[in-house]
C-alpha cells in the first residue's frame, strides 16, 4: 500500500443482495497486463497500461451484452443488414430536436457493436489480399460507413469542378459535399483514378474504386439543404459518367483500405502536411 492509498472492498452480487445493500456499480469485466519492462517502472508510452485498458473494454463489452439486449436494432445499410446498438431516448430525442418539430420519421443514435460477428465486411470482391484482416483471414470492417471504410479526395478534382460551375455562373462549392476522410494536394485533377496504392507516413492505403455520389452530395451542410441547382451532380453528369453498365452514375473520390497486415508494427498517425507517395498505378476501376 503506498502514501494516500484508497482502498475498495469488492463483494460478490449474490452477497450484496443478500445482506441488502444498496448496488452503486458493477464489475462487468477487467483486463490485466504485465509488459516486464521494469520491476516497478512502466514502459515508457504506456504501452502495458494501454493493452490492460483495452483487455478491460473489450471484456467489459461483453459482460454488459446482457444489458445491450433489449436496446439492440437490426438495421439495412445497402445490401447489407448490420446488428447496431440503439444509444437511447435522450440521444434520439436531442437530435430530434436539433432538427426540428417538422421532422416526420423516427431518428435513432446508433452505434455498430464492438463483437465480431456483427460487422460489417467491405466487398471481397473489390478488397485486395494485403487489405485482409488476422493475417488474411477476414475483409476489413467497414462498420456504418457507405461501403468501405476510407474515402480519399483530391484537391485539384474539386477545383476542375469549381471551375465548371464558374463557367455556368454558379457557386463554388466545398470538399465537405463530398465528406472524405483525406483530402490530397498536389496532384492532377482526377489523377486519384488511376492510384492502386499510395503511402502516407508510413501507412500503405489500397485504392479498390471510385466512390458513386448521390444525392447527399447536394447537401449544403452550413445551411441543412439542398443545392437549388442539383449541384455537383448535374456538373459531375457532363464529364463523370464513367462506367457505362451504371450510366446513371457519376464518380468522385476513391474509396480505400489500409494495408492490416502490418498495421500494429505502424505506430505512426497520419495528418495534415504528410506527404503523400503513389506506389502503385493502373486502370481506373469503377
Amino acid at each position: 500500500m503506498g502514501e494516500g492509498a484508497g482502498v475498495i472492498l469488492i463483494e460478490s452480487l449474490q452477497s450484496a443482495q443478500d445482506r441488502g445493500a444498496e448496488i452503486y456499480c458493477e464489475i462487468v469485466g477487467y483486463g490485466a497486463s504485465c509488459d516486464a519492462h521494469h520491476i516497478t517502472t512502466p514502459a515508457p508510452g504506456g504501452s502495458g497500461l494501454a493493452d490492460a485498458m483495452e483487455r478491460g473494454e473489450r471484456a467489459s463489452l461483453e459482460g454488459a451484452k446482457l444489458f445491450w439486449t433489449v436496446r439492440e436494432l437490426l438495421i439495412c445499410i445497402w445490401d447489407d443488414n448490420v446488428l447496431v446498438h440503439d444509444a437511447g431516448d435522450a440521444a434520439a430525442k436531442f437530435f430530434k430536436d436539433f432538427l426540428g418539430p417538422s421532422l416526420d420519421y423516427n431518428v435513432r443514435l446508433v452505434s455498430i457493436l464492438n463483437e465480431k460477428q456483427h460487422y460489417r465486411p467491405t466487398s471481397p470482391e473489390h478488397t485486395p489480399p494485403a487489405a485482409y484482416c488476422g493475417f488474411g483471414s477476414s475483409l476489413p470492417n467497414s462498420s456504418l460507413a457507405d461501403g468501405f471504410p476510407i474515402l480519399i479526395a483530391n484537391e485539384s478534382s474539386l477545383d476542375e469542378i469549381n471551375r465548371r460551375l464558374k463557367l455556368k455562373n454558379r457557386p463554388s462549392i466545398n470538399m465537405n459535399r463530398f465528406r472524405p476522410n483525406i483530402v490530397i494536394k498536389g496532384a492532377a485533377a482526377f489523377e486519384e483514378d488511376t492510384w492502386k496504392a499510395i503511402k502516407i507516413n508510413g501507412h500503405i492505403f489500397h485504392v479498390v474504386k471510385n466512390c458513386p455520389r448521390c444525392k447527399q452530395s447536394t447537401v449544403v451542410q452550413e445551411e441543412g439543404r439542398h443545392d437549388s441547382n442539383n449541384e455537383p451532380l448535374e456538373t459531375l453528369n457532363e464529364f463523370r459518367q464513367c462506367d457505362s453498365t451504371h450510366p446513371d452514375d457519376v464518380f468522385f473520390g476513391q474509396n480505400v483500405c489500409i494495408t492490416q497486415l502490418f498495421a500494429s508494427s505502424v505506430s505512426k498517425s497520419i495528418g495534415r502536411g504528410d506527404k503523400v507517395e503513389i506506389l502503385k498505378c493502373g486502370k481506373p476501376k469503377f
